[in-house]
């Protein structure tokens, strides 16, 4: 939809409204007939009365301007968020009010706010989040653009964790990452980053079924057991300054830190050394073994049953489950039994289990996304998470390697015309 002839029917709706004489010294909440209907003051701008040097806003003004809010940040969403494109539009009403409610130049002035909205590529800040449960000893560590490095922090901020963290045990690392963005979306963006980093080490280090004794490796508010504290060092490049943003919470319980690097050997036997390098590749092929990762890491943490069978569920789907635009589709459920049924067996009994195994948890998946009451036990996770695991791992060590869908999806083919015995039948 055209958002330019939304914002400007409002906006002069708000400047026919703000020149009645007849409203001068009402306050919020006082009713009001507006072009006939009956309506009541919602907000008003510059003093706590209707008068020379404030606006004010009907409620269908405020619900239409936070409706257009939500709807602009859509289309830069992982830049602006809609308070900060509200504060905007809040501006454009303050420059009218300015002009004596003026409606001459409104809509090129509309059209240079959409345009800003659409193009604006944010803030860049460098984001030091401290990571709970993560033991790195002297050596950094770098998962795609996060970077975990050993404590220490400076000492006003170290006086500052002593509060949350006394013992000093909790939080031995900070992952460093860059993120961009509004003012009220790139610490969020950064967060984001950070987990992800730290879900693909727990995809490849945690067990899914069992909440086990690391489950507190996590950033803030990952968990109701604990949070920590995030700093955002904040540089605005057109004005030159630097802040530090906290975001406080209380840690509850102990924690026992996982050294990372006692585990690494078990890890890059997982794959783990090659889920790394893949993270710098931009296919869209490579992206899905990220974010089949990711999931699997989502599903180490504590959680029901129901929550982790999806979410292996949904690792699975995002390294095998696309169509192919060169092989005659069978239906989701039968793809993507069929491409791990060859994937991952040699012999005709071993992929029929195979089969079967995945189509079931394709199938129970589709049934408690759509509602159903499916029960699921802790086998049930266990099972479907091996065979993810496995398959994450097929395909970041084994041969032959694939370096897209389409190449996956020809070779079952042919793999499905020469027979269990891999010779021509």
């Amino acid at each position: 939809m055209d958002m330019q002839p939304r914002i400007s029917r409002l906006f002069s709706k708000i400047c026919k409204s703000n020149t009645l004489k007849e409203l001068k010294g009402k306050e919020v909440g006082d009713p009001l007939i507006i072009e006939g209907r009956a309506t009541w003051i919602t907000q008003i701008t510059g003093s706590g009365r209707v008068g020379d040097d404030s606006y004010f806003l009907v409620v269908e003004d405020s619900d239409e301007l936070n409706a257009l809010s939500v709807e602009l940040s859509r289309t830069n969403p992982t830049i602006i968020a809609p308070e900060d494109v509200r504060r905007y539009l809040g501006e454009l009403i303050w420059k009218m009010e300015g002009n004596g409610w003026s409606r001459r130049g409104i809509l090129q002035d509309i059209e240079k706010v959409l345009q800003f909205i659409k193009q604006y590529k944010g803030e860049e800040a460098t984001v030091t989040v401290p990571v709970w449960g993560l033991n790195l000893g002297d050596s950094p560590f770098t998962i795609g653009n996060v970077q975990f490095v050993a404590r220490p922090f400076p000492q006003d901020v170290e006086d500052e964790l002593k509060s949350i963290d006394p013992d000093g045990r909790g939080i031995n690392t900070v992952a460093i990452t860059t993120s961009k963005g509004d003012q009220a979306i790139i610490f969020d963006n950064a967060i984001a980053e950070v987990n992800r980093a730290i879900n693909i080490i727990r995809a490849f280090a945690y067990p899914i079924a069992k909440n086990n004794q690391w489950q507190e490796l996590c950033t803030q508010g990952d968990y109701r057991k604990l949070h920590s504290f995030g700093l955002l060092n904040y540089k605005q490049q057109s004005e030159g300054f630097t802040y530090i943003k906290s975001v406080h919470g209380v840690r509850v319980g102990s924690v026992i830190p996982f050294n990372i690097h006692a585990y690494l050997p078990y890890m890059n036997l997982s794959g783990f050394n090659e889920i790394l390098s893949t993270i710098n590749k931009n296919d869209k092929f490579s992206k899905s073994l990220i974010k089949a990762a990711d999931w699997l890491g989502e599903s180490t943490k504590p959680d029901v049953l129901q929550s982790k069978f999806v979410k292996v569920a949904f690792s699975i789907d995002a390294m095998i489950g696309d169509a192919s635009e060169d092989i005659p589709d069978k239906g989701k459920r039968a793809r993507i039994a069929e491409r791990a049924a060859f994937l991952l067996g040699k012999r005709y009994k071993t992929r029929n289990w195979i089969y079967n195994n995945v189509r079931g948890v394709i199938g129970k998946r589709d049934a408690i996304a759509h509602g159903s009451n499916i029960f699921i036990t802790e086998s049930d996770v266990d099972e479907a998470g091996n065979l993810t695991k496995a398959l994450l791992r097929r395909l970041l060590l084994e041969q032959p390697r694939f370096n897209s869908l389409g190449e996956l999806a020809t070779w079952v083919k042919r793999q499905s015309l020469l027979g269990s015995t891999g010779r021509p039948k």
